[in-house]
């Protein structure tokens, strides 16, 4: 772990094959999970600054298309968020950050 951090931080080239992702993914997606909890707790003022941010950004390009979206779309769209957290949490693990 401590060389591919290294690699990281050294600017070169950190590529893995499907297999050695989901292989990470696998071992590690539990600790992922409770790690992205723990940063809504601790980040909860900055997040919701951003989400009230990003609210008035969008509102140009999509308008009212959000507050009129079925509940169906609204929780996939969540669900689909919540999980590229938790792909981006694994990448930061395997890179050797927290």
């Amino acid at each position: 772990m401590y060389l591919l951090y290294k690699t990281y931080l050294s600017g070169g080239p950190l590529t893995l094959s499907l297999e050695e992702q989901l292989e990470h993914f696998d071992r590690k997606a539990p600790q992922a999970f409770v790690r992205c909890l723990r940063d809504l707790k601790a980040n909860k003022e900055q997040i919701i600054e951003e989400a009230r941010r990003r609210l008035i950004e969008g509102f140009g390009p999509y308008g009212r298309t959000m507050f009129r979206a079925s509940f169906d779309e609204l929780s996939k769209a969540e669900i689909e968020k919540q999980a590229d957290a938790i792909n981006r949490r694994l990448a930061r693990m395997y890179q050797g950050w927290t």
